[in-house]
């Protein structure tokens, strides 16, 4: 059988990668989840702290969405991309 695809569709998570670059977060982002990734609890919780920071915006769902491994995951392979110019 194979891996459960992450329930979301791959834009938020790419949503969600633009907008931790735009805020300046790309690389804390990128470390965090690079080291961290047994701590996925914590990041949510974190995302959900910062609440304020981001306005108005889906973060339960982001938050939802980084209790998957395999969303951490690919959301650190987009992190890692090289940004556009």
């Amino acid at each position: 059988m194979d891996a459960p695809r992450v329930c979301t569709s791959d834009q938020s998570l790419e949503r969600l990668a633009e907008r931790l670059c735009l805020a300046g977060w790309r690389m804390p982002a990128l470390a965090l989840l690079s080291t961290a990734s047994p701590l996925s609890f914590l990041g949510q919780q974190l995302l959900l702290l910062t609440q304020p920071l981001w306005g108005a915006s889906p973060l339960g769902r982001y938050a939802a969405i980084l209790q998957q491994p395999a969303a951490c995951d690919e959301l650190a392979l987009l992190l890692s991309e090289e940004p556009a110019r």
